[in-house]
């Protein structure tokens, strides 16, 4: 039995994420300004959203 591999794609950008997606695989976007951050998870509804590379623990299990 084959053991199944899983991606994770993390970028600053969220047309990056979105190709990543239409792909098949999970997008997380990293944004390390405030502001740039509140702003994509107020209105990035697609993709997780972080500020810092702490915050990849909380999100993959």
């Amino acid at each position: 039995m084959e053991k199944e591999i899983k991606a994770i794609f993390i970028d600053d950008s969220i047309k990056n994420c979105d190709g990543a997606k239409r792909l098949g695989i999970d997008t997380i976007v990293l944004n390390r300004s405030w502001s740039l951050y509140f702003h994509n998870k107020l209105t990035c509804r697609n993709h997780k959203v972080i500020r810092t590379f702490k915050g990849i623990k909380q999100l993959v299990v």
